[in-house]
């Protein structure tokens, strides 16, 4: 069979502002994006194949064709009624897109205020996130048309596939963060083995729309014993 991709759509829109302000720095940002697919290939529809086959007529479809014992070069000498072969041929159809936007707003500054070794620094910030996820299968896999035997049996409408519903989802995502960054030893205070000292504290939180919220702290630090090696 015949296999076609559509080739994939995909949209990106960025637009940003930053400036100072009071000797702040800020940013902010907006996203749009968003991909898109649509695969198709050639299949068999189960129900159309037993309409074809089950007629009386020399239209019919014909499961016992095949070579020619006579002249074995020959291959299939015994086709069947090409009306037949196309009416049990469908396209197998998939649509899949993702989406994605995203606002965020961060400020920082690197003097919040003055210690004996140096100025704080600290940065914050806060974002919003929706997502969407969508797998759209065929007609004949999702549930929408079926396939029923003759024993009363039903599956997917097409030959070798498995049932298999249509997927979505979505989430939305707030997250906050804030930093900070503090020296608490400075080479110029001439400290025995603390050339330089520095902390930083920070945290993040995210509350997810599907499943919650979250809280991650930090703390670090880094000692430079002397100058070039921490």
């Amino acid at each position: 069979g015949h296999h076609r991709s559509q080739l994939p759509l995909q949209l990106r829109v960025l637009g940003g502002l930053r400036g100072e302000w009071k000797g702040w720095d800020w940013e902010s940002a907006l996203l749009w994006s968003e991909a898109s697919a649509k695969d198709v290939s050639d299949n068999i529809s189960a129900t159309k194949l037993q309409e074809w086959s089950a007629k009386t007529t020399p239209d019919a479809y014909n499961f016992f064709n095949g070579g020619n014992l006579n002249n074995l070069q020959v291959g299939d000498s015994t086709l069947s009624n090409q009306a037949a072969l196309d009416g049990i041929r469908v396209d197998m159809v998939r649509r899949t897109k993702t989406e994605l936007g995203q606002w965020d707003f961060k400020v920082s500054r690197p003097d919040l205020f003055q210690l004996p070794a140096g100025p704080v620094g600290v940065a914050a910030g806060i974002e919003l996130r929706t997502e969407t996820q969508l797998d759209d299968r065929d007609d004949r896999i999702d549930g929408t048309i079926r396939y029923t035997n003759l024993a009363g049996a039903v599956s997917s409408d097409l030959i070798n596939q498995s049932e298999n519903p249509d997927t979505y989802g979505e989430r939305d995502v707030f997250s906050a963060y804030v930093e900070f960054a503090a020296p608490l030893v400075s080479p110029e205070m001439g400290i025995p083995g603390v050339y330089n000292l520095e902390v930083q504290v920070a945290g993040r939180f995210e509350e997810y729309s599907d499943f919650g919220s979250v809280a991650k702290p930090k703390i670090a630090g880094a000692w430079d014993i002397v100058d070039g090696f921490r």
